[in-house]
């Protein structure tokens, strides 16, 4: 399905829940990376969304900024019924919802960063960082060593939220490959304890 300003990014829409979950892509892939978590969330009472920023995958190509489409998502799934938003974002897409969580219309509950770089293209992580306030949790390979350092900067700076949490998992995996159980994935066992935790926490699923 297509969605957004001008119709123009790609997304797949899971379950019918209150509780939206928005799946932001990395660079190096696409919406479907995320197509099986989202599904599984789908099943487990969540509304869900996986898209592609616009550039990317098979979203359009369109001028603006990264967060614009964060807003975009966010906004399709409070207009399919959802109340409360988490977003979860791997590599650049955690980067972007990262940058995007102060900005967006509609304030996110909580925020998953995976191996999330400090800036990527229009969107500034480590700037934001001292201005989100919602529970965040971040994660990242041990091994994944072009993006550790970054993801504990990151953390290092998110200084206004009470409820944070960093993982640091002893993997090369990277990005969305950190949680995921895909047809060639497992997910690394610690990374998915506490990222189904935090889920459970601060965003259950509800009807």
């Amino acid at each position: 399905m297509y969605f957004g300003a001008g119709s123009v990014l790609a997304g797949y829409e899971y379950g019918t829940g209150s509780t939206g979950i928005v799946f932001a892509s990395q660079s190096d892939g696409t919406a479907c990376d995320w197509m099986p978590e989202a599904g599984r969330l789908g099943k487990l009472g969540y509304r869900t969304l996986a898209f592609d920023f616009h550039g990317f995958g098979a979203s359009g190509r369109m001028p603006g900024p990264f967060s614009t489409d964060v807003n975009d998502a966010i906004e399709f799934l409070t207009g399919e019924g959802a109340t409360a938003i988490v977003l979860v974002g791997a590599s650049m897409g955690g980067t972007a919802v990262l940058a995007a969580t102060t900005q967006t219309k509609t304030k996110p509950v909580a925020v998953v960063a995976l191996s999330s770089p400090t800036s990527y293209a229009d969107s500034d992580a480590l700037g934001a960082a001292p201005h989100i306030t919602v529970p965040l949790l971040m994660m990242c390979g041990s091994q994944d060593l072009g993006f550790v350092g970054d993801v504990q900067n990151i953390y290092a700076a998110a200084t206004a939220t009470k409820q944070k949490q960093l993982v640091l998992a002893d993997t090369s995996a990277h990005g969305f490959q950190l949680v995921e159980a895909g047809s060639n994935n497992q997910p690394e066992p610690r990374a998915l304890s506490a990222y189904s935790a935090f889920l459970a926490k601060y965003a259950p699923p509800k009807a």
